[in-house]
């Protein structure tokens, strides 16, 4: 039975002790910088308890993860099926880089920015428009929709130069998604015109 898990970076600490490796019949999705409760999916909870008269115990996340990767989801849907029906196997991707500390738990490895490095790269972290973390420091609910700090003009121009350097690594980051067959076209064109909001 073709088993597919897809996990962010929000689990990523509490699945390390029991990662498994990718076989013939199961892969493992690990997305670096992503949360559990994207904000696609708030938006969506927030809609659902406004439409049915119900407020959120809790205040709002101050700066709630803006990694969106529900195309991924679906492309892990897709793949799951395919994989099922004509023994296509979905493509590897590298698991999220994460060091074993002396106690035995397991601590993220960081590039220069701060964004985890390893796992599968969205354009948020392939080009880089902040610090992503699939967690927050807030009670543990609150910790499910993750942080991102943006970066200021001043920011993107160190990191990467000039606007015309971002979207060539965005877009080139599309492009990879579309060939691994984790976008449709349709969603690849508005993922880039994310790109195109995402320079200050």
């Amino acid at each position: 039975t073709p088993i597919l898990v897809l996990a962010t970076e929000c689990e990523a600490l509490d699945n390390y002790p029991v990662r498994q490796p990718d076989t013939d019949t199961f892969r493992f999705w690990e997305i670096a910088g992503a949360t559990h409760a994207d904000i696609a999916q708030t938006k969506d909870m927030n809609a659902i308890m406004a439409r049915d008269g119900v407020t959120s115990p809790l205040p709002p996340v101050p700066y709630p993860n803006v990694v969106e990767y529900d195309y991924v989801k679906d492309a892990g849907l897709r793949w799951l099926v395919r994989w099922a029906r004509e023994k296509t196997p979905p493509p590897r991707f590298p698991l999220i880089d994460i060091n074993k500390t002396s106690s035995g738990t397991g601590k993220f490895v960081r590039d220069a920015e701060g964004n985890a490095t390893g796992g599968l790269r969205l354009p948020e972290l392939a080009a880089a428009t902040g610090v992503h973390k699939g967690k927050n420091k807030l009670n543990p609910y609150q910790a499910l929709s993750g942080e991102s700090i943006l970066f200021s003009l001043a920011d993107m121009e160190r990191v990467h130069g000039t606007r015309e350097n971002f979207l060539a690594m965005w877009d080139k980051t599309v492009d990879a998604l579309l060939a691994a067959e984790l976008a449709l076209p349709e969603e690849a064109q508005a993922i880039r015109a994310r790109g195109r909001r995402a320079w200050p």
